[in-house]
Parts: structure tokens; sequence; C-alpha cells
């Protein structure tokens, strides 16, 4: 299984392209995958635009942590 982990914060507008995108190259491969949405606290419609993705693991943070140093 393939796994694509991917962190996130405001990308409201970017992330159904970027959704497609994954999409398109991960069923080409042929495999079974998974994608993992991390939002990193994001304060636009990022959490509300993963909610709508199919298939997608989604996770949230309550505010954003930032890179860890």
């Amino acid at each position: 299984m393939i796994s694509v982990v991917i962190p996130v914060h405001n990308e409201e507008k970017n992330i159904n392209k970027l959704h497609q995108e994954l999409l398109k190259v991960l069923q080409s491969i042929g495999e079974d995958f998974e994608i993992i949405i991390v939002d990193d606290g994001s304060t636009d419609g990022t959490v509300t635009e993963i909610q709508k993705l199919h298939p997608v693991h989604a996770l949230s943070f309550t505010r954003n942590f930032g890179q860890t140093q």
C-alpha cells in the first residue's frame, strides 16, 4: 500500500486541484493507496474542503503548530 501524507495550512483554493492530480497519479500506478491530509490549524475553509474529498483520511489540529525545530 502507498501512503501519501500531506500537511496543509490555509490551502482552501488549492486542495481540490492537488487531490485531483494526486488521484490521477496514484490510480495510474495500480496499487492500493491512502491519502492522509493533515491540516495544521488553517483559518480559512481548508477543513471544509478536505471534508468533501474522497478517499481521504483527515487530521485537523486546533491551531498552527508549524514546523518543528
